[in-house]
């Protein structure tokens, strides 16, 4: 490079005094600010690893051969290339890292400006605060963070998991998930009881705990305790706060339990709730005791001992009150007592309800499932394991299902057989199909040849016909669509010649159609009415009279076949409270035992009679009737709804009432919302406050609350008031 092109570049880069860099043939050199040469170019790099190309203290960095040294502004050296990287602090000290001698681990350490060491190169990180440095060590394969200063004396000892600084005054230091506040000379402000700390540009800072929003200040002080569900700084002194909504829980004696500040409470099993505060579940017991706190994305209960937890994505299982089942390391869990069925990315474990690890090696995959043995798939093959996690049956099936009692179906050798818990053929592996029909009774399938076989190995039925299952037991269909019906032990019960078959009647029957009539059957298979009475149609009933087609008219028979009620009716319902519905002229009204029509044929829709009362349609109006056709709710109403009480559910345009059997209206047609809690106990609405009504209409909560809630588990009433939001000075 010649003497002009140095002027060029001094002239290019400012008349300043301090040095500056030039390239000549690829390598940088440094002139001063007269533009003498002072360093020739003969470095790969010249200034600090962050780019930074001023000196401090007549010294810079200069990179060789990609490791780094110093030397002098006047090219001497101070200190070979050994290092990763250097980058100047304050106070004229030098952050260098060096690798590892045995690995490619770098450790970090403090340089002057002379190329001493006043810090050891022993640190996985290091960071300046004010006159001490935040450091870290490897434990263990896990960093542990402590407090030194520049002289390397120890002012925080090694075992936190993370420190972070607010300033040069105050750290948070994190340890087991939990921060509390220090000063950087070591001294704790507070307790380990942070949960999440936001950083601000002013002199105060959000933090939560368990759940609840604080504020403090940049030398520690608690300015705003923890109590907030948010906290927004606009101002230095001032703070917005949104409050928790407050609950409280009353019993049906009206009486208050306790009160908790809490977005969501509600029960997950006897004398346990399960409250959320943005994603921070509490546990507390039915009288509002405190009981855990839980800070997880998700709390699900398996039963009243053990929780399924989420923690950053990882599933575990947490016992009531404290402690682990499962650590939250899993992908999935899934439970079915007695066995915990867990997914990682090696692969699938059995564990037992107490936690102990059954599998020694992972499995590829499981079944859940099983009394005793569990289905389980290792390396190609399926096999069993037993609730010690030892293996009961071999790896060696292609396919393997849950045992069903005694006995499993597994396919082997492209076939498939019946196996029992000793691993013995039941049925050997030479079946296209096997179905479980009970406890020692199977459906195989070979082409189109269907067999029913028992445990000890003998064909109870055989058929080249689809069997399908039912509730009666089997049902047989022919090509030609016919049904017959097989019961649970695989004896024939009714002849293949049925044209269709209905779901269970009243738990104990069957209806069946056959050539355009109805007969009746039990769930023995036993004929209550033949088709052959000539019944054109059965209607759903109840035992005390059976409704009936019969020559195209309606009427009512019992079980017997007699003729109770005469069929001269275009349509019956379900005879109930001693009054059948029936409809003539399209018109319902009601019958009694005397074949007497109680109640006239006036209206276009009727529910049978519970408790004495029906409800009826007279064009789009409902309204009540008793068992003598008074009209004990008049036909003003746009919808009636029985209730689980007895109590009726009134709508009359947007309004909601309520009504007992006698017809009197307990609650008035007022209310925006209405809808029942528990027998007797009524939530309602009314100019957007929430409260509670029992059916003689009093208050058993004022409306005054914003929501209400009901935990049938406990028999409590929850009653919300939303949290308001409003400013607050910092103290």
């Amino acid at each position: 490079m010649s003497l002009l092109l140095y002027l060029v570049l001094w002239l290019s880069l400012g008349q300043t005094s301090e040095p500056k860099l030039f390239k000549e043939n690829g390598k940088v050199g440094m002139i001063n600010a007269s533009g003498e040469v002072i360093i020739p170019a003969m470095y790969d790099e010249i200034g600090w690893s962050s780019g930074d190309p001023t000196p401090i203290d007549g010294v810079i960095a200069f990179r060789q051969q990609g490791l780094w040294g110093l030397i002098s502004v006047q090219n001497k050296v101070v200190s070979e290339a050994k290092y990763v990287h250097i980058n100047k602090l304050e106070k004229k000290y030098l952050l260098a890292g060096l690798k590892s001698r045995y690995s490619n681990k770098v450790n970090y350490g403090l340089l002057t400006t002379d190329g001493s060491a006043t810090v050891g190169f022993q640190y996985s990180s290091i960071s300046p605060i004010g006159e001490y440095l935040i450091v870290s060590q490897m434990d263990n394969r896990q960093n542990r963070y402590g407090i030194i200063d520049y002289k390397e004396r120890t002012t925080l000892q090694f075992k936190y998991d993370y420190i972070q600084s607010v300033n040069d005054k105050v750290l948070v230091v994190t340890h087991d998930q939990k921060s509390a506040l220090y000063q950087t000379t070591g001294r704790p402000i507070t307790p380990f009881f942070i949960d999440e700390y936001k950083a601000s540009q002013n002199d105060y800072h959000p933090f939560s705990s368990l759940g609840q929003w604080g504020v403090f200040d940049g030398e520690g002080n608690i300015t705003l305790p923890p109590v907030y569900r948010s906290v927004s700084l606009n101002d230095p002194a001032i703070v917005e706060v949104e409050e928790y909504s407050q609950w409280k829980a009353f019993n049906h004696e009206k009486e208050v339990q306790f009160e908790v500040a809490t977005d969501t409470i509600l029960g997950i099993s006897k004398n346990l709730l399960l409250s959320n505060q943005r994603g921070n579940a509490r546990l507390f017991s039915s009288k509002g005791h405190f009981i855990d706190s839980l800070l997880y994305e998700q709390v699900v209960p398996l039963d009243s001992t053990m929780l399924l937890i989420q923690q950053d994505g990882k599933y575990g299982v947490r016992k009531i009150g404290g402690g682990y089942v499962l650590d939250p390391i899993h992908d999935y869990i899934e439970y079915q007592n007695p066995f915990f069925y867990t997914l990682t990315d090696k692969g699938w474990h059995i564990y037992n309800k107490f936690g102990r690890k059954l599998t020694s090696r992972p499995l590829l995959e499981v079944v859940p499932g099983g009394e005793t043995l569990v289905a389980a798939k290792r390396d190609r093959y399926w096999g069993y394991v037993d609730y010690t996690g030892k293996l009961a049956i071999s790896y060696k099936y292609d396919l393997a299902q849950p045992f069903q009692g005694e006995y499993a179906i597994v396919k082997y050798l492209n076939g498939y057989g019946v196996i029992n818990t000793f691993g013995q053929w039941i049925l050997q592996p030479d079946h296209e199909e096997i179905l479980t029909i009970s406890d020692g009774l199977f459906l195989v399938r070979n082409d189109e040849f269907r067999q029913l076989i028992n445990a000890k190995k003998e064909v109870v039925f055989e058929t080249y016909n689809e069997i399908i299952e039912h509730p009666m037991g089997l049902v047989e269909k022919n090509a030609e669509g016919k049904f017959g019906f097989i019961d649970p032990k695989g004896s024939p019960r009714l002849n293949l010649d049925y044209d269709s078959i209905s779901n269970v009647l009243n738990n104990e029957y069957v209806i069946l159609i056959r050539n355009g009539y109805y007969s009746l059957v039990n769930l023995e298979g036993r004929i209550i009415i033949p088709d052959y009475s000539q019944f054109e149609k059965i209607l759903p009933f109840t035992e005390e009279l059976v409704g009936m087609q019969k020559d195209g008219k309606y009427g009512y028979f019992n079980l017997d076949e007699q003729l109770r009620i005469a069929n001269q009716y275009e349509m019956a319902g379900v005879w109930q409270d001693g009054r059948g519905p029936v409809m003539l002229k399209g018109k319902w009204g009601f019958v009694d035992l005397q074949e007497r029509l109680v109640i006239q044929p006036y209206y276009d829709e009727v529910s049978p009679f519970v408790d004495g009362v029906s409800i009826a349609r007279k064009g789009d109006l409902y309204g009540l009737l008793d068992k003598d056709g008074n009209e004990v709710v008049q036909f003003e109403n746009d919808m009636i709804t029985r209730l689980p009480s007895g109590s009726y559910l009134i709508r009359k345009g947007d309004k909601y009432g309520l009504a007992q059997t006698n017809g009197r209206h307990s609650l008035s047609t007022i209310y925006d919302f209405l809808e029942e809690l528990s027998s007797g106990l009524y939530h309602v609405k009314r100019r957007g406050k929430s409260g509670v009504k029992d059916d003689k209409n009093v208050d058993v909560i004022p409306l005054s609350y914003d929501n209400i809630s009901y935990d049938p588990i406990n028999k409590l009433i929850f009653a919300k008031t939303l949290g308001a939001r409003r400013t607050v000075p910092l103290r």
